[in-house]
């Protein structure tokens, strides 16, 4: 189903750009899977190594 052009309305009508002017960090796990993954990268990389994560 399509949504009609009124369901489509910005509910902030600020610039899309302001929004990503700064970083925004969030988690979007629970803090015991987020431990859990911490732990496993900490076994598994070396110091220092660098990871992007892009989940979708």
């Amino acid at each position: 189903m399509l949504l009609r052009p009124n369901q489509r309305l910005k509910l902030d009508d600020t610039d899309d750009k302001l929004f990503y002017d700064y970083p925004r960090f969030v988690t979007h796990i629970d803090e015991r899977v987020n431990q859990k993954l911490t732990d496993l990268y900490c076994q598994r990389f070396k110091p220092n190594t660098r990871i992007f994560d892009m989940i979708q």
